[in-house]
């Protein structure tokens, strides 16, 4: 029976394909919409694969924004401005003021809660942008904020393992007693199994299973299969 549950937060506990694509629409006037969807896929690997770099230091906060949209869209074909790029970058920022969880999340998030399940959350980003998210979804009346980890509060980001090992130290849980639950394979599923942690691989986007010795523990496809299988596992 599960105990103890943390969340990934961006495309686990809301969708984060909404606010960028109605960005793209606003800048474009709508001329990508068939190709959307490709494009939000590239847009996640491209963040996270620039992510790395930005903690390194070996680009600016503004780079960072820039060059996950460009590569993004250069990934088929097409060639966007750098000053195109910012301004996805900015109608994104504004439509993030209006995101929410679904009602399937935060059911499920309340009843975790009601059954005195430990929750709490591993989340990378910069840690002003990421906490304005997490406070814009109302995930502090769900989980307590000292249960909530920011990478850019702590240093460490995923894939690194360590992330991990930070979290079950400051919540006093032992790796193996912990499920991860998250949309990424490399940052969400491998990571967190190399640090000893059980893992659910949301995989909200339907990518393909890489060809990996690292399996999840389990995979679910929508909210409404991440809800039952912890409502299941949880005793609830």
């Amino acid at each position: 029976m599960i105990k103890t549950v943390l969340f990934d937060v961006d495309d686990t506990l809301y969708d984060c394909q909404q606010p960028f694509n109605r960005a793209v629409h606003d800048v474009f006037c709508g001329k990508y919409d068939q190709e959307i969807d490709r494009i939000y896929r590239r847009s996640r690997y491209w963040t996270d694969l620039k992510f790395t770099e930005y903690c390194a230091g070996k680009i600016s906060t503004e780079d960072y924004y820039c060059l996950r949209n460009q590569n993004a869209f250069a990934d088929f074909g097409i060639s966007i401005t750098r000053e195109e790029a910012l301004a996805v970058m900015n109608h994104y920022k504004e439509y993030q003021k209006k995101i929410t969880m679904s009602a399937t999340i935060r059911e499920m998030l309340c009843r975790l809660r009601e059954r005195n399940i430990f929750t709490g959350v591993i989340s990378n980003g910069v840690a002003e942008a990421q906490w304005r998210k997490i406070e814009t979804l109302g995930i502090p009346d769900y989980i307590q904020r000292e249960n909530i980890i920011v990478s850019g509060d702590v240093g460490v980001s995923k894939p690194d393992p360590a992330i991990y090992g930070i979290a079950c130290r400051r919540f006093g849980v032992a790796p193996g007693t912990v499920w991860y639950a998250g949309d990424n394979y490399t940052n969400d599923v491998v990571a967190a199994a190399r640090a000893g942690l059980h893992t659910i691989w949301f995989n909200r986007k339907h990518f393909d299973l890489p060809e990996n010795e690292i399996r999840p523990d389990c995979i679910v496809y929508s909210e409404e299969e991440l809800c039952s299988l912890l409502l299941r596992e949880t005793g609830i």
